[in-house]
């Protein structure tokens, strides 16, 4: 019987170490900018997902060092951040994001298109 007991508590414990641990794991964070042209307006979009958290970010469209366009948002859990704008056939530009989940800085490649 007291085999039975401390098998019983032993099951039990490594159970509640198991859970308490995978409920500790670490959130998947993902961010993903995108750019496409449609004549000469440009569309940015920036999407990050991190469950639960709270999510800042920026997103910014440049012209070589020049600043054509920016978005900001803020959410919880999930951010989509969209906006369009005039750009130039020819031209090459440079879309980038910045921005923090639960204050943490992320990182955010960029993406850079030329306008066909």
């Amino acid at each position: 019987m007291k085999k039975l007991i401390s098998t019983l508590l032993i099951f039990c414990c490594v159970i509640t170490i198991s859970i308490t641990a995978y409920a500790a794991g670490p959130r998947r964070i993902s961010g993903s900018p995108s750019l496409s042209f449609s004549g000469t307006t440009a569309t940015c979009k920036l999407s990050v997902i991190s469950a639960g958290s709270t999510i800042d970010c920026t997103l910014t469209l440049y012209e070589g060092d020049t600043i054509i366009q920016s978005w900001s948002g803020s959410n919880t859990g999930y951010l989509l951040l969209s906006g369009s704008t005039t750009v130039q056939h020819g031209h090459t530009y440079t879309l980038s994001g910045s921005g923090s989940v639960n204050g943490s800085p992320i990182t955010i490649s960029p993406v850079t298109r030329t306008c066909p």
